[in-house]
Order: structure tokens, then C-alpha cells, then sequence
């Protein structure tokens, strides 16, 4: 029987919290009626920020890669949004991943003015693979000279070598690279498709860099299973005394302390406090030194980590890849 196509339209403001709360579940309820053949509205959308866009992205790519059907993609009516998503990359990720992601589809001749944004504009980067290649560690350099732009605005930095003092500088790449290390490593080969980090860099209005990530790889909790039952781990004795917590399929659906994706979120993020092998932790712990803030999102469960609080939230949709959101104050 042939699927039912159906059409998503995307709220007027485009975020981490309409994604998760509009966009995600109407997929995620879609999906588990067997409708596969997804395509997306943007028409009415007149905002976007960078985490909601890469998280739009990933879920964009989830189902080109997973059910074998390239979306249809109306953009905006908005002429100003028009040109945003472009002047990111948005609308050119195809051609700069060099693989068919989306459709643009009707209103595509609309005037829009890329000239009305002057200064920093953030931008996508992304990696899409099946090898463990060094190629993709060029987009740190591309990131970092993205987020090198927005500093010079708002301090004055003029050369290569006074950014590449400044002290934020080596923890970025750091970061960065780890981030990378983490997708090729842990998701690579995944259900023999290809997976996607997205990485932007943002100036806030509050002074803050952000950096966004997506995947859409297999998610901490199948992945920590994985690694139990291979032994690929020097510290896999601390993941052994969660084996049966993540194993138990009865809270995986539920809203509790004792579901699988916070457990082993908080798992793969905190166990690793007396550890030198970089990782999440250590970004972390980079973040929340710098009075920044470090979101984790996978499967149905998110925590976010600030030098205030640890909280946790849990969602009504399920996204089997990793979102991650760092904010750091300059």
C-alpha cells in the first residue's frame, strides 16, 4: 500500500522549544502511523534561530536517510527569513553536503534582500560520512573563524593572532573536535546509513556564543548497550552497574527518573569526573567553568547543566539521535 503523503507546517517562530514541543511530535506521531512521506510547510514562518534550524535539519535528514523519502520544502514567504536562511547555508547544505537533503518546493522566485544584514551572521557547517576522516575536522576552522567574525565586532580583535590568544580559543577547538570524535565514533555505520553533525556558531544579544550539534545517530542509550556488550570501554565497569536500569524497557516511554534516556544521558555525561579521556564531560565541565550552560537531548529526555542547576525535561516524542546546545558568555 502506498504512503500517505502529509504536510508539517512549521510555527511561525522556528526554535529548540517549537521543535521539541510542535515540530518533533507531530513527526514522531506521523511516524509511528507509518506515514513516512513527510514534507514541510515553512511559508508562515517569519523567525528562526540556530539551535531550532540544525535540530530542523536532523530531523529533516532522519527521514531522507531512514525511510528512504527526500522531504519537499516550502520556504518562506518572509523575505527577511528568505535571506537568512541563506546567507546560514540552510537553503545550500545540499550543495555543500553534496547530497540531496530536501526539495525546495514553489516560492522560489520571491524577491529578498541579502544586503539588509550587515555583521555577523552565524553558519551552518556540517559532516556527512560513514569513514573515520580527517577531513571533516576542517569545519573547526571554519566555525572557529565564524565565531572569530562576531568577536571582532564586539571587542575589537583585528588579526589572526590576537583571537588565537584569546583564551577561549584552544577550548573551543577542543570541543569542537571532541564533538566530531563522538559522531564518527560512536555512530558511524549506524543501520548502514549516513549521519549528519551539524555544528553553528551564534552571537547572542546577551554576548554569548553558541554552538549547536545534531545527529542522527543511534542516541546514548542503545549506544552505552552497544559498548556493554562489546567491552569497547577502559571505564565499561561503570557502565555495567547501569546494564539493567537502561535494558528495562518499561519506563523508556515514560516520564521518570528511571527512564533509560535520562539515565543514561546523566551517564554518559557525568561518569567520567576523574577522567583525562576527553569527552562530554570535559566539554561540560569547559561550559559551566566559563558560567555557560550545556544542553543534552536524546531519545525523549533532555538535561540541561548550568553552575545554577541540573534539570531535566521530559518530552512526549522521541528523537533517537543527540542534540547538543553550548552557550558561552565572552
Amino acid at each position: 500500500m502506498k504512503n500517505i503523503q502529509m504536510e508539517i507546517e512549521i510555527p511561525e517562530k522556528l526554535s529548540g522549544y517549537t521543535f521539541y514541543n510542535d515540530i518533533l511530535p507531530n513527526i514522531y506521531n506521523n511516524i509511528i502511523s507509518k506515514c513516512f512521506e513527510l514534507d514541510f510547510d515553512m511559508s508562515k514562518t517569519k523567525l528562526a534561530n540556530p539551535e531550532g534550524l540544525i535540530n530542523f535539519l536532523s530531523a529533516i535528514l532522519m527521514i531522507n536517510k531512514k525511510y528512504n523519502y527526500i522531504p519537499k520544502l516550502k520556504i518562506p514567504i518572509s523575505k527577511n527569513l528568505r535571506a537568512y536562511l541563506e546567507l546560514t547555508n540552510f537553503l545550500d547544505i545540499s550543495r555543500i553536503l553534496n547530497q540531496e537533503l530536501f526539495k525546495i518546493d514553489s516560492l522560489t522566485n520571491l524577491f529578498y534582500n541579502k544586503e539588509k544584514f550587515e555583521g555577523f551572521i552565524p553558519k551552518i557547517y556540517g559532516i556527512l560520512t560513514q569513514t573515520n576522516s580527517n577531513e571533516h575536522f576542517s569545519n573547526i576552522n571554519k566555525i572557529l573563524e565564524n565565531i572569530k567574525i562576531s568577536l571582532n565586532e564586539k571587542t575589537g580583535f583585528m588579526d589572526e593572532n590576537e583571537f588565537r590568544n584569546f583564551n577561549i580559543y584552544t577550548n573551543l577547538q577542543s570541543s569542537l573536535s571532541q564533538l566530531i570524535r563522538n559522531t564518527i565514533e560512536h555512530n558511524c555505520n549506524y543501520r548502514t546509513y549516513n549521519l549528519l553533525g551539524f555544528y553553528m556558531a551564534q552571537r547572542t544579544p546577551y554576548n554569548t556564543i553558541e554552538l549547536a550539534y545534531s545527529d542522527i545517530g543511534k542516541g546514548f542509550r542503545d549506544r552505552i548497550i552497544e559498548m556493554i556488550n562489546e567491552h569497547k570501554d577502559s571505564e565499561i565497569e561503570k557502565y555495567i552497574t547501569i546494564q539493567d536500569k537502561i535494558s528495562d524497557k518499561k519506563y523508556l516511554l515514560r516520564e521518570s527518573e528511571l527512564n533509560p534516556n535520562l539515565i543514561s544521558i546523566k551517564t554518559a555525561v557525568d561518569f567520567r569526573s576523574n577522567s583525562e579521556i576527553p569527552g562530554l564531560f570535559q566539554i561540560r565541565k569547559y561550559t559551566l567553568s566559563k558560567n555557560g550552560s550545556f544542553f543534552v537531548h536524546s531519545g525523549n529526555y533532555s538535561v540541561k547543566y548550568s553552575n545554577e542547576k541540573v534539570s531535566s525535561k521530559y518530552y512526549n516524542s522521541y528523537f533517537s539521535g543527540c542534540h547538543i546546545r553550548m552557550e558561552l558568555p565572552i
